[in-house]
């Protein structure tokens, strides 16, 4: 890492920072992982994966655009140092939830493995203490993670705790809906973070993705509330690089008035952060799910778009940076809103995590 960069250059907030750093912390004691994710989840409770996935990819998106901006050790306006700065401070939390939440449910499923002992005689050696602790997992959530800590083997580290799991999951016996290939993706992707072989954020991007044998790992009603059908059109803009449109212009269960005057005050970072999204753009980017009829609505959105510009430039607001939020039951010509560009820096400073 380079703490000697000046941190108001790329340098410093790209190598610098544990989040885009692939660090081995595998031996992280498990009786330490857990504490922490009950201490996270005593803190902060459940939340929205829609709106994590919402948060993660806007401030990755406000990171790269800034990175196409400028070189490593040029030195950042005040604007871009805190918008990557936002980025970093919120998804550090995304990541603590996604890491506990990955761990949690992985320990909880192997209460279903069926070989445990045929397993224990080829296991390596070093990992027969985590070997204990499988199949005798309750199924409720809350009590499967007091379990962990209960029992989890003092000496114990992270990284062998995960690779015995993933050894369990890809060599063990299953029953059909449970454990097997699937989980031990699931159980990979944490295990690969953990083991420094890519970044934490790497790891969230693979994460909101994931899926076990029924569907989307994000059901089990444990640091997060169950998902909803919105995460695979989330996932699907994310896959054309239009979160940020999506947040400003569609209005769902999960795309929040915070988001929004997020995004309206990263204006200044050009096209990528205004208008409509191109929902045949998604589409053909490989989206999972059609969306013709959001095609069908595209010259409507737009002409909403350019009639709110239209007006904030009568009402004087020049070059003020101006997104329209269309209301449920307004005409948008009602709902423009002009945020300045000490909108990000006052949104940063309201936005601590206690």
């Amino acid at each position: 890492m380079r703490f000697s960069d000046p941190r108001d250059t790329l340098a410093y907030q790209l190598q610098a920072r544990p989040l885009v750093a692939s660090m081995d912390f595998s031996e992280l004691p498990a009786r330490q992982l857990g504490e922490a994710a009950r201490a996270f989840l005593g803190n902060h409770g459940s939340a929205r994966v829609e709106e994590e996935a919402l948060w993660f990819y806007l401030g990755e998106h406000a990171v790269a655009e800034v990175r196409k901006r400028r070189k490593l050790h040029e030195k950042l306006t005040e604007e871009e140092r805190a918008a990557v700065e936002h980025a970093f401070f919120h998804n550090n939390k995304i990541f603590l939830r996604m890491m506990f939440y990955v761990a949690m449910i992985c320990v909880r499923e192997t209460r279903h493995i069926k070989s445990k002992a045929t397993l224990h005689t080829k296991v390596p050696a070093k990992l027969h203490a985590a070997m204990e602790m499988f199949g005798n997992i309750p199924d409720e959530a809350t009590s499967a993670m007091h379990h962990f800590l209960n029992k989890v083997p003092l000496g114990l580290t992270t990284g062998d705790l995960l690779d015995a799991m993933s050894f369990c999951f890809h060599k063990g016996t299953w029953g059909h809906q449970y454990g097997g290939k699937k989980w031990g993706d699931v159980c990979d992707a944490l295990r690969g973070a953990v083991h420094g072989k890519y970044s934490p954020a790497t790891f969230c991007d693979l994460a909101f993705a994931l899926q076990h044998n029924a569907g989307s790992i994000f059901n089990k009603q444990m640091f997060y509330d169950k998902y909803t059908s919105e995460l695979k059109t989330i996932l699907d803009v994310q896959r054309g690089g239009q979160i940020p449109r999506y947040v400003i212009s569609e209005k769902t269960p999960h795309t929040t008035q915070e988001m929004r005057e997020y995004v309206w005050a990263l204006a200044f970072l050009g096209e990528e952060f205004q208008g409509a999204v191109d929902w045949q753009a998604v589409m053909d980017h490989g989206a999972m799910q059609d969306y013709q009829h959001k095609i069908a609505q595209k010259k409507d959105i737009q002409e909403a778009v350019q009639a709110s510009a239209e007006l904030a430039k009568l009402k004087g607001f020049g070059g003020t940076a101006v997104m329209v939020w269309p209301g449920a039951n307004q005409a948008p010509a009602q709902t423009v809103l002009a945020v300045n560009r000490e909108g990000l820096k006052a949104y940063q400073a309201a936005s601590v995590i206690t």
